[in-house]
């Protein structure tokens, strides 16, 4: 299996040294730490895909409240009616 390479953080490669874009993680964390101040129970919805897994694992990381439910739905799902019923909870 090839490992996986980041762009930044410990484990960034050291053919890289400028970066034009972001990590898709990292728009996740600030949001979760913004978040973790005002709410304390929080859903995660994200898509299946890499970044969609990305995104949770940040929210989990910097979230300061709980992660009460984490669903991953596939790319093109355009009904969100069974997550919108489970967030009345």
């Amino acid at each position: 299996m090839p490992v996986r390479r980041a762009f930044a953080g410990k484990n960034c490669s050291r053919f890289f040294s400028m970066l034009t874009s972001y990590q898709n993680d990292q728009v996740h964390e600030i949001l979760a730490s913004r978040a973790g101040s005002r709410y304390k129970r929080v859903m995660s919805w994200c898509r299946t895909i890499r970044p969609g897994k990305d995104s949770a694992a940040a929210i989990q990381a910097r979230l300061q409240g709980e992660v009460v439910e984490e669903s991953y739905m596939p790319l093109g799902t355009l009904d969100f009616q069974v997550e919108l019923s489970r967030s009345r909870r």
